[in-house]
């Protein structure tokens, strides 16, 4: 499904938190549980699905999306495409989204973090009017692997400004 991804985007429903939930647990070496996700919603924070449309229509979830908001400023919480189909503009058009919705309730500015460690991420944050404005020492936890103990990780803080009009 590389590059040549057709997806439709919807809010994201209590039916989709199993499979964003596999695919959570793919992508990320803390992700987050059911819970985390319902309770999201619960909130009616800002969530969304990227189902695929080829080569042929899907309700299962290729791509996910949370974010919450308040106050004027939002955060970007978790954003995550399948494996299978990374690369092919998905994260992007989730993330476009959120960006109309939250210019659509005033909010003007977005931040985020990302592990330091997370190369490809980094790269598409700052392709898509991300800066960096700080470094939050150990933020993540490092699950123990074979070769190395449990430790920690920093995380880099990201914003993005957004435009109202």
């Amino acid at each position: 499904m590389k590059r040549t991804s057709t997806i439709r985007l919807r809010p994201m429903q209590l039916d989709d938190i199993e499979i964003v939930v596999e695919l959570e647990q793919q992508l990320f070496e803390t992700p987050w549980d059911r819970l985390r996700f319902q309770r999201s919603l619960e909130r009616q924070q800002p969530a969304w699905v990227a189902l695929s449309n080829s080569p042929e229509p899907s309700e299962f979830p290729v791509g996910y999306l949370v974010a919450s908001s308040g106050g004027g400023v939002a955060d970007l919480l978790t954003i995550g495409v399948s494996p299978k189909c990374q690369r092919s503009g998905i994260a992007a058009q989730l993330l476009a989204q959120l960006l109309t919705q939250l210019q659509s309730q005033q909010v003007q500015e977005l931040f985020l973090e990302v592990r330091v460690s997370n190369e490809a991420a980094i790269g598409f944050y700052r392709a898509n009017g991300f800066e960096q404005v700080g470094v939050r020492r150990n933020y993540y936890r490092r699950p123990a692997t074979p070769d190395e103990a449990e430790g920690r990780e920093d995380g880099l803080l990201f914003k993005r400004e957004l435009t109202q009009g």
